[in-house]
């Protein structure tokens, strides 16, 4: 291997390292639902973890799959709309081997937008 390619590798090793997993959502206790939008907000894509999400929310409403991916959803909360009262859905497509969130959907399957997940991290 030729010292330029090893000089990268280390670079990118030193940058993956420094970046680390992403913070904590939501801090323990109770929350307004502003406090679960704000937290929905921070998720980072390739490096938030379902875990992470699930420590914030509990456990997931819905666990799916979506080919080898497995797709969880979340009723974080609830809103009007009108008469109607609808759920404030948050779906996250997880990488399998290493829990990291590699696309995420908030509201938008409840309100009707389409939503196509894809591996965003690759």
């Amino acid at each position: 291997m030729s010292p330029a390619v090893v000089g990268l590798l280390a670079v990118a090793a030193c940058a993956s390292a420094q970046r680390g997993p992403a913070p904590d959502l939501l801090p323990p206790g109770d929350h307004t639902a502003a406090d679960k939008r704000a937290a929905v907000a921070r998720i980072e894509l390739c490096r938030t973890t379902d875990r992470q999400i699930e420590a914030a929310f509990g456990p997931p409403t819905h666990d799916g799959r979506l080919g080898r991916y497995p797709l969880r959803t979340w009723v974080v909360d609830m809103f009007k709309l009108g008469d109607t009262t609808l759920p404030r859905a948050l779906v996250v497509l997880v990488d399998p081997a290493t829990s990291v969130v590699v696309d995420v959907s908030w509201d938008a399957p409840v309100l009707g937008v389409t939503w196509i997940p894809r591996d965003q991290c690759r």
